[in-house]
């Protein structure tokens, strides 16, 4: 429900005038709530100040003139760009149905204050979405909470790119690729019609699953059965070692500039962190040292 605020306050004490101001969406209860409040006599209200409440100046949108596409943009540019804000798919369904209606993206975007980028980006999850809800396999599925999927897909190039995604078209294009990623996405129906353990198991695993998706390797353990994305991404990782270099030159840099006084001020947490970087370290050379000595104690080349 929404909430009914009546601000009062006292201006000029020399007139001991009373100022109301009524926020909220429910300001017509709230007004005659105020009425209630004057008749009773528990407030006192001047003639100028109840003619007001009552004589109120409304703009009426008739439904036999105004376009379609103005019952989208007025509470839009509330629930899309102002204080009250949709969620994300509530946001793409709105930019869908103005730019189905006839707008340019950026009119849609500028009805909405949206940029004209984001309010594409917002068109093509929508779009990919719908998309999923016509796939005879994968359609009950495709679920308003699936959306933000859709949207990781196009923060991610090469996810896009690999699932074949067409301006001019409005959909993806790689349908091998899509029932792929579909049923990561909800987990594959077995025999008896159950559906299997998700290997994408949230929005934000598109992002990870970017990184191992132009690797052929990570991907036949991530493809495999039993396969996931943690196995994939460690093997990943094991065969580009390169990657881990700017990661530790980073922790040096950050613990060669601590001062005196944060080295103080370590909490427990911080310190056993600073201990157990120390010791991964220590344990890292050891291994390093034992593969270069051979059978018979002698460094290797």
């Amino acid at each position: 429900m929404d909430r009914i605020v009546v601000r009062k306050w006292r201006g000029d004490p020399n007139t001991n005038q009373k100022y109301v101001t009524i926020e909220g969406n429910r300001r017509l209860a709230a007004l005659r709530w105020l009425l209630e409040l004057h008749e009773s006599g528990k407030e006192t209200f001047s003639n100028e100040q109840l003619e007001n409440f009552n004589k109120l100046q409304v703009l009426i949108l008739d439904d036999q003139v105004a376009p379609d596409n103005a019952k989208w943009i007025l509470p839009g540019l509330r629930h899309v760009s102002g204080i009250k804000e949709w969620g994300a798919y509530q946001k793409a369904r709105a930019v869908f149905t103005l730019r189905e209606g006839g707008m340019s993206p950026q009119e849609v975007a500028q009805s909405l204050g949206l940029a004209t980028r984001s309010a594409n980006q917002l068109w093509r999850s929508y779009l990919t979405l719908e998309q999923m809800r016509a796939d005879e396999e994968y359609g009950e599925y495709a679920q308003p909470n699936r959306y933000s999927y859709f949207e990781e897909v196009f923060k991610r190039s090469n996810v896009r790119d690999w699932l074949g995604w067409k301006d001019e078209e409005r959909r993806f294009t790689n349908a091998p690729a899509l029932r792929e990623f579909y049923g990561w996405m909800v987990g594959e129906p077995a025999e008896n019609g159950e559906l299997g353990e998700r290997k994408l198991p949230e929005a934000k695993s598109v992002r990870e699953f970017g990184t191992i998706l132009d690797d052929r390797t990570a991907m036949a353990v991530f493809r495999s059965p039993g396969g996931s994305l943690t196995k994939a991404q460690a093997r990943f990782e094991a065969e580009h070692p390169q990657e881990w270099l700017p990661a530790v030159l980073d922790a040096e840099r950050i613990l060669a500039a601590l001062s005196p006084d944060v080295l103080r001020s370590f909490t427990t947490d911080q310190l056993g962190a600073v201990q157990a970087l120390r010791d991964r370290v220590n344990l890292v050379l050891l291994d390093r040292d034992r593969l270069l000595v051979d059978s018979n104690g002698n460094h290797k080349s």
